[in-house]
């Protein structure tokens, strides 16, 4: 609203307009008149020229004599404001004011030349004038200053859909702001109609009393880091979209031309069997359909911006620079929300490549220094939907990229993308559910792709043959599932017999799901070799393992110890500890881990001499059998079939021998004479135990010196193993 009588000149050409009727226009005509011969108006009007720039003067400006040339009279007083019907008594301006405004506008002009088909360059001008004179001197030795001067150079077109009716074509375009010598890339990426719905019938849902067409585009700044989204009618409308791109499209418009035709309730009570309010609604909705779709292709498509093969540091800038143009549908207000959400679902239909991983680039057989700090790297794209196959792309919440987990899951093949967070969430909005890493998923991804990382051996295996490679590796692993540390769901009244079936309800942060575990290897034994669950009942979890050296594959490792439940390895009942032929199957594991262990002749035998082994081993085994809640368990059943029970004399036995030793004075806190009553039976060969073996437990009922009977029993065995012919005969 700067002008009441705005006109413009351009192909021999004349336009006025003049909605006052009150210098070319009379009352109850057009408020405007085109001039088409003009060399009869310049005669008729010949003062007209030079407010063209028409004059054959000296020094006249080239780059003045071609193109359109608008001309705009501005209200400069408030006389002239008053008289207007068009502004206010105070809508007139300062020139100096003006010129300044003109200048902050010329920054946001770049931008007009982004959908425009037959512009290439806009410019601004103000040409200088004399104080002293009253018409424009081209005698000044710089007459024109310019503001303002645009260029746009376009790329070559590329045609990347062609369907029916429909079509994309996409190219870069450089704009150039000579004066700032500033330059803006951009891609631009022009369409008509739906891509993925060609049949659309748009001259049947188009308005009668308009000429428009489902044309669109889409254009993004890759020199910018933040772009602020307008949308277009081919130039721009006023209004911010809050999308990081520009939006174009034949939209209806209201008739301030300022934002999207919505039908209103007024509409519908004034026309309530008028198609015209609901044909330009639906208009635009079927086209804001179509952006979204074109939408996605342009970020399918912009995925060659990004180099394959790149330095870490120029990938991470690739990538912020590429998923700052997908749209938050938080951000814009209706009907850019509904666009955004488009956009979403178009690239799940399309299935667009789009989530990135880096991957180092292997250098085989590369010893060069310069090259290991010089690593490059490849950039991978994946799918958004790949119906679980191995190569598809997680999201992830890991900030460290070398915490321990992390490492685990690439390991193990896990393709962990690139792609933030907040890409998922967007999806998550429009009811799209990817990948993310969960317990969840990656038990199942384990679950479904167990073979290929654990290899073509069968288990157990050795965990260097796997993918895992190392003890630590694995356990981390097991870990972060958490998966074993409750027990199983029962699937049986019976406590005992509750265990894992085929298909059990694993409880996690995520929820109850219901997984195959028994053929998954989660156990790992001393050997640093990998089991399957359901081997489980023949691994033992225990402390002692270290007692055993030659049943290391009978043990869990020490690094699982605290993360496995007990339902998931060896266990039995400590109720049944007394009915040992109710325990038969399972006392013929430890049985074995024992005899494994132990000297051949301590096995079986009443008594066995100690030999050349430690006694403090067997110490530690009898401390075993008393406190380890599996051993305890058959305390009774190993000190009966094995030679544990040590004496002063280095001689071994078994409770099933005649013959025990007895427990000592300081064992049985005697005092007064019976500490001449040991010396004595001792004299007599009585065998005594040892005396720290027994103090704090009772894991077997030994002959004690306290107890007459106990002292007789033993002196009675002793002299039958001895032979002596006549006790009386000793006067002792």
């Amino acid at each position: 609203h700067y002008t009441d009588c705005p006109s413009f000149i351009t192909r021999n050409r004349l336009c006025i307009l003049d909605p006052h009727y009150r210098y070319i226009a009379r009352k109850r005509m057009k408020p405007g008149k085109m001039y088409q011969d003009l060399d009869k108006l310049w005669e008729m009007f010949p003062d007209m020229k030079s407010s063209y720039l028409l004059n054959d003067l000296d020094n006249f400006p080239v780059q003045l004599k071609d193109g359109t040339l608008f001309r705009l009279p501005i209200r400069l007083s408030q006389t002239d404001a008053e008289q207007s019907e068009i502004v206010g008594s105070s809508g007139y301006f300062d020139l100096e004011l003006l010129e300044d405004e003109l200048k902050e506008w010329t920054t946001s002009m770049q931008e007009a030349l982004l959908f425009v088909h037959n512009v290439c360059e806009i410019r601004f001008l103000v040409i200088n004038h004399r104080k002293d004179q009253s018409i424009v001197s081209w005698k000044d030795p710089n007459p024109v200053v310019s503001y303002c001067h645009v260029e746009s150079v376009r790329g070559e077109k590329e045609v990347i859909l062609e369907s029916g009716k429909s079509k994309l074509i996409r190219y870069s375009m450089k704009i150039m702001n000579k004066i700032d010598d500033k330059e803006e890339k951009w891609q631009i990426q022009l369409g008509e109609g739906n891509p993925e719905s060609p049949s659309i019938d748009w001259n049947s849902i188009k308005p009668d009393d308009m000429e428009i067409r489902p044309q669109h585009g889409i254009a993004a700044c890759f020199s910018k880091e933040y772009c602020s989204g307008k949308a277009f009618y081919f130039l721009p409308l006023p209004d911010y979209t809050c999308l990081p791109v520009h939006i174009h499209g034949q939209f209806v418009l209201h008739s301030n031309r300022r934002c999207l035709w919505i039908s209103s309730s007024d509409d519908v009570k004034l026309k309530p069997r008028s198609k015209v309010a609901d044909a330009k609604s639906a208009w635009n909705e079927l086209l804001i359909q179509a952006i979204g779709i074109s939408y996605a292709y342009f970020l399918m498509h912009s995925i060659a911006q990004n180099r394959t093969t790149c330095s870490k540091e120029d990938f991470i800038k690739s990538l912020k620079r590429y998923y700052k143009m997908f749209p938050d549908i938080s951000k814009p207000s209706e009907p850019w929300k509904t666009l955004a959400k488009e956009v979403y679902k178009g690239l799940s239909q399309l299935n667009c490549p789009i989530l990135a991983t880096l991957n180092l680039q292997d250098n085989v057989g590369s010893k060069d220094s310069k090259q290991a700090v010089d690593q490059k790297y490849i950039i991978k794209w994946y799918r958004i939907h790949l119906s679980g196959a191995q190569d598809e792309g997680y999201f992830h919440t890991f900030c460290d990229f070398k915490s321990n987990v992390f490492l685990v899951l690439k390991a193990i093949g896990m393709n962990l993308i690139d792609t933030p967070m907040y890409i998922h969430k967007q999806f998550k909005e429009v009811d799209i559910h990817l990948p993310v890493i969960s317990k969840k998923t990656v038990l199942q991804y384990y679950i479904n792709f167990h073979i290929s990382i654990i290899g073509d051996l069968a288990l157990p295996c050795h965990v260097s043959s796997t993918s895992f490679e190392t003890v630590d590796c694995f356990v981390t692993f097991v870990k972060y599932l958490d998966i074993l540390k409750s027990a199983p769901s029962a699937k049986s009244s019976e406590p005992e017999k509750a265990a894992i079936s085929d298909k059990d309800t694993v409880t996690s942060d995520d929820g109850d799901v219901s997984l195959c575990l028994q053929n998954v290897a989660l156990l790992i034994t001393v050997n640093e070799y990998l089991h399957c669950l359901s081997d489980g009942d023949e691994i033992v979890n225990s402390k002692h393992w270290n007692l055993f050296p030659e049943s290391e594959n009978t043990f869990l490792h020490k690094e699982m110890a605290e993360c496995v439940n007990s339902a998931y390895v060896f266990k039995v009942s400590e109720e049944l500890c007394d009915e040992r032929s109710m325990l038969s199957e399972e006392y013929e594991l430890v049985r074995s881990i024992f005899a494994t262990n132990l000297p051949l002749s301590w096995c079986g035998e009443a008594q066995a001499s100690l030999g050349d082994v430690n006694l403090s081993w067997v110490k530690m085994l009898l401390k075993c059998i008393s406190e380890d809640h599996v051993f305890r368990c058959y305390q009774k059943n190993l000190l009966n079939d094995f030679t544990l029970i040590p004496s002063d004399s280095n001689e071994l036995f078994s409770s099933a021998s005649k013959v025990l030793p007895m427990r000592g004075i300081s064992i049985s806190l005697g005092f007064g004479n019976y500490k001449e009553l040991e010396s004595l039976l001792r004299k007599l060969k009585v065998t005594f135990v040892e005396n720290d073996v027994f103090e704090t437990t009772n894991i077997i009922k030994l002959p004690n010196l306290i107890l007459p009977s106990d002292v007789l029993k033993c002196v009675y065995l002793v002299s039958k193993d001895n032979n002596w012919d006549n006790l009386l005969a000793l006067n002792e």
